[in-house]
């Protein structure tokens, strides 16, 4: 199924609600688009922390993907993409959030159950 972002909504909160509206648990998804000011982290295995940048400006998403799971607390939306800037560099990592600067459209393919649990060796939340 197709799900298509309007500019102005943000990501997460509007991916979260689409689910929540047509009782999706688990899933697969990947899309493409444009957004504002979005925050990227790249997650460092032996501090076991996410380190975030919130990038100013307007970016293509040159590729977003993700996938949905269920944990202790409810959904969980594991996302990473690959921005573009209007210099044509790239930039990517673990995607948090941002605003739709244009569009964002999203295939997303439902699944068996995906579950998520902290795992300690690398202080991740992992699929089971």
């Amino acid at each position: 199924m197709v799900i298509k972002f309007r500019k102005g909504e943000p990501v997460r909160a509007k991916l979260i609600n689409f689910l929540e509206r047509n009782r999706i648990n688990s899933a697969f998804f990947y899309g493409i688009g444009g957004v504002s000011g979005p925050t990227i982290s790249f997650y460092d295995l032996k501090k076991k922390k996410y380190f975030k940048k919130k990038l100013p400006g307007h970016y293509e998403v040159l590729s977003l993907i993700g996938n949905v799971a269920q944990d202790e607390k409810g959904i969980v939306i594991h996302m990473h993409a690959s921005l573009g800037d209007r210099n044509f560099k790239v930039i990517g990592g673990h995607f948090f959030d941002a605003t739709i600067a244009g569009t964002l459209e999203l295939e997303l393919t439902q699944t068996e159950m995906l579950e998520r649990a902290y795992d300690s060796d690398t202080g991740l939340n992992l699929l089971r």
